[in-house]
This record gives C-alpha cells, structure tokens and sequence, in this order.
C-alpha cells in the first residue's frame, strides 16, 4: 500500500495573490502560508492546521519585535532557534500549539510555547495539553530562504510528515485557483474591505 495522501486547504486569498503577482504581491515577498491539511479533498477532515513560515518571516518578525517580546520567557530560546535555522543545524522548529475542544470554541483556546513543544521524537499529537487534548494547530518554522511557492509547501510537508507525525504522506493544493479567478477574488476583496 502507498503513502497516504493529505490535501492543503490555502485559508487567505493573499497566497494566491502573491503566486500569480496580483496588484502588489510578489511572489519573492511569499514568506508564509496559513493552511488546513486534510484527510479529503473537500476539507471536511482537518488533519491539522498550520501557519508554516520561512526564514525571512522569522527575520522580519525578529526586527519588527512582532511574534515574541523581548522579555518573553522563550524570547533567548525563540533566538537559538533562528540561529539553528539559518545555520541549517535544524530543517524546522515548532513556535507553538494550539487546542481547542469545539465545545470550547467561546472560552478560548489552550495553548503551548516553544519552551514546550519540543518533539523529542515523539509525533506532535503526543504534545497534549493539561486536559489531554491533541493539538490541531501549530505555527512551523522552516529553514528555507526561498519564497514558499506551492512546490515549496509539498516539499516541506512531505518532508516533515514523519517527523511531526511519525507518518509519510504526499500532499497536493485540493483547490488551487486559476488567475482569472484570483484576478476576480482580488477585485471582489479590494472593492469591499479596502
């Protein structure tokens, strides 16, 4: 039997515009990507959800202060990490994990930090937060400089599919746009929300 295959769901609308180079977006400037991954086509089995990130989005984040404060307990740690990265001493590292039980959804979610998300051979869903709950959200760091374009998010999917999960898998985009549509997805955001 093959690999099992898993299907990325692109959340936001600004990927697309960034691989087809719609009004500013560059595809150069394509540092992350907010996805689902999915048992199925039609996304109705989140696997899991992902914020997947590059090393310039590390490096921007770094000079803008946004993702970690300076005096956060994993601020030093956060660093180390980055230096790994970009050093290729580490191919990836998890920032953090969300948990949310659906019956939740309004009190909010559970959360761990990097100081606690070390996988230490074990698969992401083994990360359980103090109620025992699995994740279903992380934010992934990638040692890549290169623009995540669509061959670039296989890549690194099925590249870390063992390492976070402890299983191969492929993955293809489930839906990917043409430039028409994003052309059109583009005007219809532009004309309502800016």
């Amino acid at each position: 039997m093959g690999e099992k295959l898993k299907y990325i769901h692109v959340r936001h609308w600004d990927y697309w515009y960034g691989v087809y180079e719609i009004g500013d977006y560059k595809q150069e400037d394509i540092s992350g990507l907010e996805f689902n991954l999915t048992n199925d086509e039609e996304g109705e089995k989140i696997f899991f959800h992902f914020d997947l990130l590059n090393i310039p989005a590390l490096e921007h984040m770094i000079a803008e202060d946004e993702y970690i404060g300076k005096d956060d307990i994993d601020c030093e740690l956060f660093l180390q990490q980055y230096e790994n990265l970009k050093n290729q001493k580490i191919d990836f590292f998890i920032a953090d994990l969300f948990y949310l039980k659906e019956k939740r959804i309004e009190i909010g979610y559970g959360y761990l930090s990097l100081r606690d998300c070390q996988l230490n051979g074990k698969s992401v869903f083994e990360l359980k937060n103090k109620n025992n709950e699995k994740p279903y959200y992380g934010t992934i760091f990638v040692s890549d400089p290169n623009a995540l374009m669509p061959q670039r998010v296989i890549h690194w999917m099925e590249k870390l599919s063992d390492e976070l999960f402890k299983e191969k898998f492929r993955v293809q985009f489930a839906k990917v746009p043409n430039k028409d549509e994003t052309v059109k997805a583009h005007e219809e955001d532009w004309s309502i929300g800016h």
